[in-house]
Protein backbone atom coordinates (compact mmCIF):
# COMPACT_ATOMS: atom_id res chain seq x y z
CA UNK A 1 0.00 0.00 0.00
CA UNK A 2 1.11 3.56 -0.80
CA UNK A 3 1.18 6.09 1.60
CA UNK A 4 -1.19 8.94 0.46
CA UNK A 5 -1.20 12.03 3.83
CA UNK A 6 -0.69 11.45 7.55
CA UNK A 7 -2.43 13.23 9.95
CA UNK A 8 0.12 14.18 13.01
CA UNK A 9 -2.57 15.41 15.25
CA UNK A 10 -4.59 12.37 14.82
CA UNK A 11 -2.01 9.88 14.96
CA UNK A 12 -3.56 8.38 11.20
CA UNK A 13 -2.37 7.19 7.83
CA UNK A 14 -4.07 7.20 5.04
CA UNK A 15 -3.24 5.53 2.14
CA UNK A 16 -4.17 5.32 -1.18
CA UNK A 17 -6.75 2.44 -1.34
CA UNK A 18 -8.99 4.51 0.88
CA UNK A 19 -7.97 2.58 4.09
CA UNK A 20 -7.38 4.97 7.34
CA UNK A 21 -4.96 3.66 10.57
CA UNK A 22 -4.51 4.75 13.72
CA UNK A 23 -0.98 4.31 15.41
CA UNK A 24 0.88 5.54 18.72
CA UNK A 25 4.25 5.91 16.76
CA UNK A 26 4.28 6.55 12.95
CA UNK A 27 7.37 5.15 10.79
CA UNK A 28 8.17 6.92 7.47
CA UNK A 29 10.30 4.89 5.34
CA UNK A 30 8.66 5.79 1.92
CA UNK A 31 11.41 7.01 -0.18
CA UNK A 32 12.88 10.04 -1.39
CA UNK A 33 9.13 11.73 -2.40
CA UNK A 34 7.89 10.64 0.85
CA UNK A 35 4.47 11.61 1.94
CA UNK A 36 5.21 11.48 5.81
CA UNK A 37 7.97 13.76 5.70
CA UNK A 38 6.12 16.25 3.86
CA UNK A 39 3.49 16.18 6.93
CA UNK A 40 5.95 17.06 9.38
CA UNK A 41 6.87 20.07 7.37
CA UNK A 42 10.19 19.49 5.84
CA UNK A 43 10.31 20.53 2.52
CA UNK A 44 13.15 19.36 0.70
CA UNK A 45 15.87 21.45 -1.26
CA UNK A 46 16.35 18.94 -4.55
CA UNK A 47 18.77 19.38 -7.38
CA UNK A 48 19.38 16.83 -10.85
CA UNK A 49 22.41 15.51 -10.12
CA UNK A 50 25.18 15.98 -12.80
CA UNK A 51 25.40 12.36 -12.98
CA UNK A 52 23.19 9.75 -14.50
CA UNK A 53 23.04 6.07 -13.96
CA UNK A 54 21.87 3.17 -16.10
CA UNK A 55 21.49 0.11 -14.40
CA UNK A 56 21.37 -3.46 -16.30
CA UNK A 57 22.56 -7.23 -15.77
CA UNK A 58 24.55 -9.95 -17.31
CA UNK A 59 23.73 -13.78 -17.19
CA UNK A 60 26.73 -15.46 -16.16
CA UNK A 61 25.43 -18.12 -18.63
CA UNK A 62 26.28 -15.51 -21.19
CA UNK A 63 29.66 -14.56 -20.19
CA UNK A 64 30.61 -18.50 -20.83
CA UNK A 65 28.61 -19.35 -23.69
CA UNK A 66 30.36 -16.12 -26.04
CA UNK A 67 33.26 -16.40 -24.36
CA UNK A 68 33.45 -13.06 -22.75
CA UNK A 69 35.98 -11.92 -19.75
CA UNK A 70 35.75 -14.52 -16.91
CA UNK A 71 37.66 -11.80 -14.58
CA UNK A 72 33.44 -10.59 -14.59
CA UNK A 73 32.05 -13.14 -11.88
CA UNK A 74 34.96 -12.99 -9.44
CA UNK A 75 33.85 -12.35 -6.25
CA UNK A 76 35.16 -8.07 -6.42
CA UNK A 77 33.57 -5.02 -7.21
CA UNK A 78 35.74 -3.95 -10.69
CA UNK A 79 35.84 0.24 -11.01
CA UNK A 80 36.84 1.94 -14.37
CA UNK A 81 36.69 6.04 -14.88
CA UNK A 82 35.63 8.41 -12.28
CA UNK A 83 38.21 10.78 -13.40
CA UNK A 84 38.78 12.85 -16.62
CA UNK A 85 40.34 11.52 -19.51
CA UNK A 86 43.55 13.80 -20.97
CA UNK A 87 41.31 13.30 -24.00
CA UNK A 88 38.33 15.46 -22.37
CA UNK A 89 36.43 12.40 -21.53
CA UNK A 90 34.23 13.56 -18.50
CA UNK A 91 34.84 12.90 -15.03
CA UNK A 92 31.15 11.50 -15.00
CA UNK A 93 32.19 8.47 -16.71
CA UNK A 94 32.18 5.72 -14.51
CA UNK A 95 31.19 2.23 -14.80
CA UNK A 96 30.79 -0.04 -11.48
CA UNK A 97 30.36 -3.53 -11.87
CA UNK A 98 29.63 -6.14 -9.07
CA UNK A 99 28.43 -10.01 -9.26
CA UNK A 100 25.28 -11.22 -7.38
CA UNK A 101 23.13 -14.28 -6.85
CA UNK A 102 26.45 -16.28 -6.30
CA UNK A 103 27.54 -14.96 -9.75
CA UNK A 104 24.96 -16.23 -11.74
CA UNK A 105 24.29 -12.13 -12.51
CA UNK A 106 27.14 -9.70 -13.00
CA UNK A 107 25.04 -6.72 -12.63
CA UNK A 108 26.49 -2.89 -13.78
CA UNK A 109 25.74 0.47 -12.59
CA UNK A 110 26.64 2.71 -15.80
CA UNK A 111 27.39 6.48 -14.83
CA UNK A 112 27.77 9.41 -17.36
CA UNK A 113 26.87 13.14 -17.94
CA UNK A 114 23.04 13.78 -17.04
CA UNK A 115 22.75 16.07 -20.26
CA UNK A 116 23.60 13.05 -22.54
CA UNK A 117 20.84 10.97 -21.41
CA UNK A 118 17.64 10.59 -22.55
CA UNK A 119 15.63 10.84 -19.19
CA UNK A 120 17.00 14.35 -17.84
CA UNK A 121 14.09 15.83 -17.73
CA UNK A 122 11.06 15.91 -15.80
CA UNK A 123 8.29 12.83 -17.16
CA UNK A 124 10.42 11.14 -18.82
CA UNK A 125 9.38 7.15 -18.91
CA UNK A 126 11.17 4.72 -16.47
CA UNK A 127 11.30 1.51 -19.06
CA UNK A 128 13.70 -0.64 -20.19
CA UNK A 129 15.61 0.67 -22.57
CA UNK A 130 18.00 -0.15 -25.93
CA UNK A 131 21.83 -1.27 -25.38
CA UNK A 132 22.49 1.93 -27.67
CA UNK A 133 21.08 4.25 -24.85
CA UNK A 134 23.88 2.55 -22.56
CA UNK A 135 26.94 2.33 -24.84
CA UNK A 136 26.62 5.66 -26.37
CA UNK A 137 29.30 7.35 -23.78
CA UNK A 138 32.81 7.01 -24.09
CA UNK A 139 33.05 3.97 -21.99
CA UNK A 140 35.15 1.78 -24.83
CA UNK A 141 37.76 4.48 -23.16
CA UNK A 142 37.82 2.57 -19.73
CA UNK A 143 37.73 -1.11 -21.10
CA UNK A 144 36.24 -2.45 -24.84
CA UNK A 145 36.33 -5.85 -22.60
CA UNK A 146 33.96 -4.12 -20.74
CA UNK A 147 31.50 -2.77 -23.27
CA UNK A 148 31.54 -6.09 -24.99
CA UNK A 149 29.31 -7.55 -21.55
CA UNK A 150 27.84 -4.44 -22.42
CA UNK A 151 26.30 -5.33 -25.40
CA UNK A 152 25.10 -8.30 -24.26
CA UNK A 153 23.08 -7.42 -20.85
CA UNK A 154 19.40 -7.51 -19.93
CA UNK A 155 17.39 -5.51 -18.16
CA UNK A 156 18.47 -2.30 -18.91
CA UNK A 157 16.75 0.31 -16.55
CA UNK A 158 17.49 3.85 -16.28
CA UNK A 159 18.19 5.59 -12.71
CA UNK A 160 17.69 9.10 -12.05
CA UNK A 161 20.09 10.98 -9.47
CA UNK A 162 19.49 13.75 -7.24
CA UNK A 163 21.04 15.69 -5.16
CA UNK A 164 19.56 16.37 -1.65
CA UNK A 165 20.93 18.73 1.36
CA UNK A 166 20.79 17.32 4.79
CA UNK A 167 17.25 18.40 6.51
CA UNK A 168 17.23 20.27 9.40
CA UNK A 169 14.14 17.55 11.39
CA UNK A 170 13.68 14.32 11.34
CA UNK A 171 10.56 14.08 13.62
CA UNK A 172 7.65 15.84 15.03
CA UNK A 173 5.08 14.90 18.16
CA UNK A 174 5.30 10.68 17.39
CA UNK A 175 6.02 10.62 13.57
CA UNK A 176 9.20 10.58 12.16
CA UNK A 177 11.08 9.19 8.84
CA UNK A 178 14.44 7.17 8.10
CA UNK A 179 16.15 5.85 5.09
CA UNK A 180 15.71 7.57 2.17
CA UNK A 181 13.20 9.44 3.36
CA UNK A 182 15.64 10.63 5.58
CA UNK A 183 18.68 11.04 4.31
CA UNK A 184 18.57 10.11 0.85
CA UNK A 185 22.27 10.33 -0.40
CA UNK A 186 24.08 9.92 -3.83
CA UNK A 187 25.19 6.16 -4.58
CA UNK A 188 28.96 6.80 -4.55
CA UNK A 189 29.53 5.48 -1.06
CA UNK A 190 26.99 2.44 -1.79
CA UNK A 191 25.97 3.08 1.76
CA UNK A 192 22.35 4.27 1.70
CA UNK A 193 20.98 0.31 2.48
CA UNK A 194 23.50 0.37 5.26
CA UNK A 195 22.70 3.46 6.78
CA UNK A 196 18.88 2.37 6.35
CA UNK A 197 19.49 -0.70 8.34
CA UNK A 198 21.51 1.20 11.05
CA UNK A 199 18.44 3.64 11.05
CA UNK A 200 16.58 0.33 11.81
CA UNK A 201 18.84 -1.33 14.28
CA UNK A 202 18.74 2.02 16.09
CA UNK A 203 15.23 1.92 16.59
CA UNK A 204 15.89 -1.43 18.00
CA UNK A 205 18.15 -0.66 20.78
CA UNK A 206 16.99 2.59 21.82
CA UNK A 207 13.17 0.93 22.19
CA UNK A 208 14.31 -1.97 23.67
CA UNK A 209 14.02 -3.53 27.49
CA UNK A 210 17.39 -1.93 28.00
CA UNK A 211 16.24 1.80 28.18
CA UNK A 212 12.78 3.23 29.33
CA UNK A 213 11.75 4.98 26.05
CA UNK A 214 8.93 2.70 25.49
CA UNK A 215 7.43 4.81 28.71
CA UNK A 216 8.50 8.00 26.62
CA UNK A 217 8.14 7.76 22.95
CA UNK A 218 9.14 11.57 22.73
CA UNK A 219 12.39 11.11 24.64
CA UNK A 220 13.23 8.35 22.34
CA UNK A 221 12.63 9.78 19.18
CA UNK A 222 15.19 12.75 20.66
CA UNK A 223 17.60 10.22 21.71
CA UNK A 224 17.36 8.52 17.94
CA UNK A 225 18.06 12.44 16.32
CA UNK A 226 21.43 12.35 18.64
CA UNK A 227 22.04 8.59 17.62
CA UNK A 228 21.12 9.03 14.13
CA UNK A 229 21.64 12.45 12.21
CA UNK A 230 25.22 13.24 12.63
CA UNK A 231 26.15 9.75 11.08
CA UNK A 232 23.82 9.71 8.33
CA UNK A 233 24.24 13.52 7.26
CA UNK A 234 28.07 13.00 7.34
CA UNK A 235 27.65 9.63 5.17
CA UNK A 236 25.30 11.38 3.10
CA UNK A 237 27.92 14.42 2.53
CA UNK A 238 30.54 12.32 2.04
CA UNK A 239 28.50 10.41 -1.37
CA UNK A 240 27.76 13.58 -2.40
CA UNK A 241 31.34 14.64 -2.82
CA UNK A 242 32.43 11.12 -4.25
CA UNK A 243 30.35 12.38 -7.37
CA UNK A 244 32.81 15.11 -7.75
CA UNK A 245 36.19 13.80 -6.49
CA UNK A 246 36.63 10.06 -6.66
CA UNK A 247 39.26 10.42 -4.08
CA UNK A 248 37.07 10.93 -1.28
CA UNK A 249 35.43 7.36 -2.16
CA UNK A 250 35.89 4.69 0.47
CA UNK A 251 35.72 1.78 -1.44
CA UNK A 252 39.28 1.10 -2.44
CA UNK A 253 41.22 -1.32 -0.97
CA UNK A 254 44.00 -0.77 -2.96
CA UNK A 255 44.32 2.42 0.10
CA UNK A 256 46.79 1.72 2.72
CA UNK A 257 46.55 1.82 5.98
CA UNK A 258 49.11 5.03 6.19
CA UNK A 259 46.67 6.96 3.47
CA UNK A 260 43.39 5.65 5.43
CA UNK A 261 44.57 7.51 8.66
CA UNK A 262 45.68 10.31 6.12
CA UNK A 263 42.44 10.82 5.00
CA UNK A 264 40.95 10.45 8.37
CA UNK A 265 43.02 13.44 9.33
CA UNK A 266 41.51 15.86 6.69
CA UNK A 267 37.71 14.68 7.58
CA UNK A 268 36.87 12.18 4.91
CA UNK A 269 35.17 9.18 5.41
CA UNK A 270 37.08 6.39 5.82
CA UNK A 271 36.35 2.07 5.85
CA UNK A 272 37.39 2.05 9.29
CA UNK A 273 34.91 4.86 10.41
CA UNK A 274 32.01 2.75 8.92
CA UNK A 275 32.99 -0.66 9.65
CA UNK A 276 34.29 -0.20 13.19
CA UNK A 277 30.82 2.06 14.59
CA UNK A 278 29.72 0.33 17.56
CA UNK A 279 26.10 1.60 18.03
CA UNK A 280 25.37 -0.27 21.14
CA UNK A 281 28.32 1.45 22.83
CA UNK A 282 26.68 4.86 21.31
CA UNK A 283 23.57 4.39 22.51
CA UNK A 284 24.88 3.97 25.99
CA UNK A 285 26.99 6.78 25.78
CA UNK A 286 24.31 9.63 25.07
CA UNK A 287 21.83 7.79 27.22
CA UNK A 288 24.35 8.09 30.22
CA UNK A 289 24.73 11.47 29.16
CA UNK A 290 23.45 14.49 31.67
CA UNK A 291 21.15 15.68 29.29
CA UNK A 292 17.04 15.76 29.67
CA UNK A 293 16.43 12.26 27.45
CA UNK A 294 19.73 10.82 28.83
CA UNK A 295 19.15 11.54 32.10
CA UNK A 296 14.98 10.73 31.59
CA UNK A 297 16.40 7.08 30.25
CA UNK A 298 19.00 6.48 32.86
CA UNK A 299 16.58 7.65 35.67
CA UNK A 300 14.18 4.99 34.36
CA UNK A 301 16.87 2.28 33.58
CA UNK A 302 17.87 3.12 37.66
CA UNK A 303 14.36 2.60 38.54
CA UNK A 304 13.38 -0.59 36.21
CA UNK A 305 16.74 -2.07 37.92
CA UNK A 306 15.74 -1.36 41.69
CA UNK A 307 12.42 -2.64 40.92
CA UNK A 308 14.09 -5.72 39.83
CA UNK A 309 16.14 -6.14 42.54
CA UNK A 310 13.74 -4.79 45.59
CA UNK A 311 13.05 -7.85 48.00
CA UNK A 312 9.62 -9.59 46.91
CA UNK A 313 7.80 -10.68 49.89
CA UNK A 314 8.24 -13.79 51.56
CA UNK A 315 5.58 -16.44 50.75
CA UNK A 316 4.77 -19.11 53.30
CA UNK A 317 7.22 -22.58 52.59
CA UNK A 318 4.56 -25.09 51.20
CA UNK A 319 4.01 -28.30 53.35
CA UNK A 320 5.78 -31.29 52.35
CA UNK A 321 4.06 -33.66 50.53
CA UNK A 322 5.44 -37.38 49.63
CA UNK A 323 8.72 -38.80 49.84
CA UNK A 324 11.78 -35.78 50.52
CA UNK A 325 13.30 -34.89 46.83
CA UNK A 326 17.03 -35.96 46.98
CA UNK A 327 19.42 -33.43 45.50
CA UNK A 328 20.62 -33.05 41.76
CA UNK A 329 23.58 -34.51 40.64
CA UNK A 330 26.45 -32.88 39.55
CA UNK A 331 26.86 -33.40 35.78
CA UNK A 332 29.75 -35.97 35.02
CA UNK A 333 33.24 -34.94 34.12
CA UNK A 334 34.51 -36.65 31.14
CA UNK A 335 38.31 -36.71 30.41
CA UNK A 336 39.55 -36.84 26.93
CA UNK A 337 42.82 -37.87 25.69
CA UNK A 338 44.72 -35.01 24.34
CA UNK A 339 46.72 -37.60 21.43
CA UNK A 340 43.78 -39.55 20.18
CA UNK A 341 40.59 -37.17 21.94
CA UNK A 342 38.95 -40.39 23.17
CA UNK A 343 38.48 -41.21 26.98
CA UNK A 344 41.37 -42.97 28.25
CA UNK A 345 39.64 -46.28 28.54
CA UNK A 346 39.15 -46.16 25.20
CA UNK A 347 42.26 -44.88 23.84
CA UNK A 348 43.49 -48.73 23.00
CA UNK A 349 40.97 -49.18 20.33
CA UNK A 350 42.61 -46.09 18.02
CA UNK A 351 45.85 -46.08 16.15
CA UNK A 352 48.11 -44.19 18.77
CA UNK A 353 48.05 -46.01 22.39
CA UNK A 354 51.68 -45.62 23.11
CA UNK A 355 51.62 -42.43 22.82
CA UNK A 356 48.69 -41.90 24.63
CA UNK A 357 49.92 -44.05 27.41
CA UNK A 358 52.68 -41.35 27.52
CA UNK A 359 50.43 -38.31 27.84
CA UNK A 360 48.00 -40.25 30.79
CA UNK A 361 50.64 -41.48 32.48
CA UNK A 362 52.51 -37.91 32.69
CA UNK A 363 49.20 -35.84 33.04
CA UNK A 364 47.23 -37.96 34.67
CA UNK A 365 48.80 -40.79 36.56
CA UNK A 366 45.99 -42.16 38.95
CA UNK A 367 43.63 -42.33 36.08
CA UNK A 368 46.79 -44.33 34.04
CA UNK A 369 47.07 -46.78 37.01
CA UNK A 370 43.45 -47.74 36.33
CA UNK A 371 43.46 -48.29 33.44
CA UNK A 372 46.98 -49.49 32.28
CA UNK A 373 49.02 -50.50 34.98
CA UNK A 374 50.68 -54.15 35.15
CA UNK A 375 47.57 -55.24 36.99
CA UNK A 376 45.03 -53.46 35.72
CA UNK A 377 45.99 -54.92 32.13
CA UNK A 378 46.53 -58.48 33.59
CA UNK A 379 43.07 -58.19 35.03
CA UNK A 380 41.76 -57.51 31.75
CA UNK A 381 44.06 -60.23 29.49
CA UNK A 382 43.56 -62.66 32.38
CA UNK A 383 40.88 -65.10 31.17
CA UNK A 384 42.60 -65.15 27.19
CA UNK A 385 44.90 -67.50 26.32
CA UNK A 386 48.92 -67.41 25.50
CA UNK A 387 48.01 -66.98 21.86
CA UNK A 388 45.22 -64.61 21.82
CA UNK A 389 47.13 -62.16 23.85
CA UNK A 390 50.18 -62.36 21.49
CA UNK A 391 47.99 -62.07 18.64
CA UNK A 392 46.50 -59.24 20.24
CA UNK A 393 50.03 -57.55 21.10
CA UNK A 394 50.79 -57.48 17.22
CA UNK A 395 47.69 -56.38 15.89
CA UNK A 396 47.87 -53.42 18.21
CA UNK A 397 51.57 -52.91 17.09
CA UNK A 398 50.85 -53.11 13.74
CA UNK A 399 48.38 -50.39 13.96
CA UNK A 400 50.44 -48.26 15.49
CA UNK A 401 52.96 -48.42 12.74
CA UNK A 402 51.09 -47.80 10.14
CA UNK A 403 49.65 -44.67 11.87
CA UNK A 404 53.29 -43.31 12.54
CA UNK A 405 53.74 -44.20 8.58
CA UNK A 406 50.58 -42.19 7.42
CA UNK A 407 51.59 -39.16 10.00
CA UNK A 408 55.31 -39.22 8.80
CA UNK A 409 54.15 -39.15 5.07
CA UNK A 410 51.72 -36.47 5.87
CA UNK A 411 54.64 -34.46 8.07
CA UNK A 412 56.83 -35.09 4.82
CA UNK A 413 54.09 -33.58 2.43
CA UNK A 414 53.51 -31.17 4.78
CA UNK A 415 57.02 -29.55 5.00
CA UNK A 416 57.37 -30.11 0.99
CA UNK A 417 53.84 -27.86 0.64
CA UNK A 418 54.24 -24.03 -0.47
CA UNK A 419 51.85 -21.43 0.55
CA UNK A 420 51.78 -18.79 -2.47
CA UNK A 421 50.68 -15.65 -2.06
CA UNK A 422 49.77 -13.27 -5.35
CA UNK A 423 49.47 -9.72 -5.34
CA UNK A 424 47.02 -9.57 -8.62
CA UNK A 425 46.83 -6.23 -10.62
CA UNK A 426 43.11 -5.49 -12.17
CA UNK A 427 43.88 -2.19 -13.01
CA UNK A 428 45.56 0.91 -12.02
CA UNK A 429 43.37 1.22 -8.93
CA UNK A 430 42.38 -2.11 -8.25
CA UNK A 431 44.26 -4.96 -6.39
CA UNK A 432 43.24 -8.58 -4.77
CA UNK A 433 45.38 -10.94 -3.19
CA UNK A 434 45.11 -14.61 -3.66
CA UNK A 435 46.26 -17.19 -1.03
CA UNK A 436 47.18 -20.95 -2.22
CA UNK A 437 48.55 -23.41 0.13
CA UNK A 438 47.08 -22.89 3.05
CA UNK A 439 44.77 -26.17 3.28
CA UNK A 440 47.79 -28.43 2.88
CA UNK A 441 49.12 -26.80 6.94
CA UNK A 442 45.44 -27.74 8.20
CA UNK A 443 44.14 -24.60 7.56
CA UNK A 444 40.43 -24.43 7.32
CA UNK A 445 40.04 -21.75 4.44
CA UNK A 446 36.68 -20.69 5.06
CA UNK A 447 37.63 -19.46 8.53
CA UNK A 448 40.94 -17.98 7.35
CA UNK A 449 38.86 -15.94 4.79
CA UNK A 450 37.06 -14.49 7.63
CA UNK A 451 39.59 -13.68 9.41
CA UNK A 452 41.15 -11.73 6.98
CA UNK A 453 38.34 -9.96 5.95
CA UNK A 454 37.96 -8.68 9.61
CA UNK A 455 41.26 -8.05 10.16
CA UNK A 456 41.46 -5.76 7.16
CA UNK A 457 38.07 -4.70 6.70
CA UNK A 458 37.77 -5.85 3.09
CA UNK A 459 36.38 -8.78 1.12
CA UNK A 460 37.72 -11.87 1.29
CA UNK A 461 36.29 -15.31 -0.51
CA UNK A 462 37.24 -18.88 -0.73
CA UNK A 463 37.59 -19.41 -4.68
CA UNK A 464 38.42 -21.69 -7.37
CA UNK A 465 41.33 -20.82 -9.53
CA UNK A 466 42.19 -21.52 -13.03
CA UNK A 467 43.57 -24.85 -12.04
CA UNK A 468 40.64 -25.98 -10.24
CA UNK A 469 42.10 -25.55 -6.54
CA UNK A 470 40.82 -23.45 -3.89
CA UNK A 471 42.64 -20.14 -3.00
CA UNK A 472 41.30 -17.24 -0.83
CA UNK A 473 40.87 -13.75 -2.40
CA UNK A 474 40.87 -10.58 -0.84
CA UNK A 475 40.28 -7.53 -2.57
CA UNK A 476 43.42 -5.02 -1.77
CA UNK A 477 47.07 -5.21 -1.78
CA UNK A 478 47.80 -6.97 1.68
CA UNK A 479 50.20 -9.38 0.43
CA UNK A 480 52.82 -8.22 3.06
CA UNK A 481 50.60 -8.26 5.92
CA UNK A 482 49.46 -11.40 5.11
CA UNK A 483 52.74 -13.14 5.39
CA UNK A 484 53.05 -10.94 8.76
CA UNK A 485 50.09 -12.74 9.90
CA UNK A 486 51.50 -16.39 9.04
CA UNK A 487 54.89 -15.52 10.27
CA UNK A 488 53.25 -14.23 13.28
CA UNK A 489 51.33 -17.35 13.40
CA UNK A 490 47.87 -14.52 14.05
CA UNK A 491 44.32 -16.66 14.51
CA UNK A 492 44.17 -20.12 12.84
CA UNK A 493 47.07 -19.30 10.87
CA UNK A 494 49.41 -21.84 12.78
CA UNK A 495 52.21 -24.31 12.00
CA UNK A 496 52.99 -23.24 8.68
CA UNK A 497 56.93 -22.21 8.17
CA UNK A 498 58.04 -19.03 6.95
CA UNK A 499 59.96 -20.70 4.14
CA UNK A 500 57.81 -22.73 2.33
CA UNK A 501 55.54 -19.14 2.30
CA UNK A 502 56.58 -17.03 -1.00
CA UNK A 503 55.15 -13.82 -2.37
CA UNK A 504 54.71 -13.68 -6.40
CA UNK A 505 53.68 -10.86 -8.47
CA UNK A 506 50.86 -11.20 -11.23
CA UNK A 507 51.12 -7.75 -12.77
CA UNK A 508 48.46 -6.97 -15.68
CA UNK A 509 49.63 -7.15 -19.43
CA UNK A 510 50.21 -3.69 -20.75
CA UNK A 511 48.29 -3.61 -24.30
CA UNK A 512 50.59 -2.71 -27.24
CA UNK A 513 50.28 0.62 -28.74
Amino acid sequence: MFCESVNYEEGTVTFRNGVTVRADLIIGADGIRSAVRKAIGVVPDITSAPQTCYRCNVKRSDVDKLGLVKYSYEPAIQFWGGMAGSNGRSKYYKIVMSPCSDAEVVSFYCFMPTELTKHHEEGFVFAEVPVSDIIAGKYDELDPDCVNLLKHSVDRMPWRLYVHKPYTVRYIFLIFHISDSAHPMMPHQSQGACQAIEDAAALGIIFSDKYGFTQDVSAGLAMYETIRKPRATRVQSASARATENLNERIGFTSLTPHDASLAAAEGKLTINEMNSYKMHDHVASEVAKPTLSGTMGAKKNRDKKAAATEPAPEAPAPEAEGPPQSEPKPPVEVLYCAVCSFPPEYCEFGSSLTKCKEWLEEKHPLIFQKYYSDEALQSKIGTMSLEAQSKLEKEAAKKEAKAEAKADAALKKKMASQVTIKRIERNKRKHVTAIHGLEAFGVDLKKAAKQFASKFATGASVTKNLQGQDEIVIQGDVSDEVLEMIEEEAGILKGIPADNVEIVEDKKKKSAD
